[in-house]
């Protein structure tokens, strides 16, 4: 697998000396082209929601894991420097694993406590735009919609896509295709639609 040579520089080191400071916090959703948020079948407009270091798109759960929380939604940022974080009252590092294709996060019970895996990338994520809508009408094709316009995205894969891998007992799981041994052809397709959450306090203690 090849990757740009701008990638080069992304390991960086776990620990940070200052704490980092939210940047428009949003609520990722997912959006399965061309279908709107919730279309039988569809996982349009089902939040991303963290467990146990990972990503998963759920239709069954009402929310993540965390130690205490504001609310039920897992809520990201991403900072000038391209990294993501969870908006957490320590803030947790998101990362793509690049051996994998697995989204993850650094968590109290992630691998051993908040450690990164061997292929963890952490810079690249982006958020782009900013919207309140997974979804909008797309003129003159009546049921058809488009991704709203906010959306969170890492640039390293071949193309702009997120995918939606099924995961027993948990929905599915949130991964680039950018190797590993996963079979992408039982995977579905999917923008990650980020919506804009005003409130920068911390949205929960902690997510495990």
């Amino acid at each position: 697998m090849h990757f740009p040579n701008f990638l080069v520089i992304l390991l960086l080191p776990l620990a940070l000396a200052a704490k980092p400071t939210p940047v428009r916090p949003f609520i990722a959703a997912a959006f399965q082209s061309p279908y709107p948020s919730g279309s039988p079948g569809s996982l349009s407009g089902v939040p991303v929601t963290a467990s146990g270091g990972k990503f998963y798109l759920n239709p069954d759960t009402s929310g993540p894991k965390v130690t205490s929380s504001n609310g039920t939604q897992t809520v990201f940022w991403v900072d000038l420097y391209g990294q993501a974080w969870l908006n957490s009252k320590h803030p947790q590092q998101v990362y793509l694993d690049t051996q994998t294709g697995d989204l993850s996060y650094l968590s109290p019970v992630s691998r051993q406590a908040s450690s990164f895996s061997p292929g963890a990338v952490v810079a690249n994520f982006l958020h782009l735009g900013e919207g309140t809508v997974v979804d909008v009408p797309i003129p003159g094709a009546p049921g058809f919609y488009n991704g709203g316009p906010g959306e969170f995205q890492w640039q390293g894969s071949r193309n702009d896509y997120w995918f939606a891998c099924p995961r027993a007992g948990k929905g599915y799981q949130v991964l680039k295709n950018v190797g590993g041994k996963e079979d992408w052809n039982k995977c579905t397709v999917v923008q990650l639609i980020a919506l804009d959450d005003k409130d920068t306090s911390p949205a929960a203690s902690a997510y495990l």
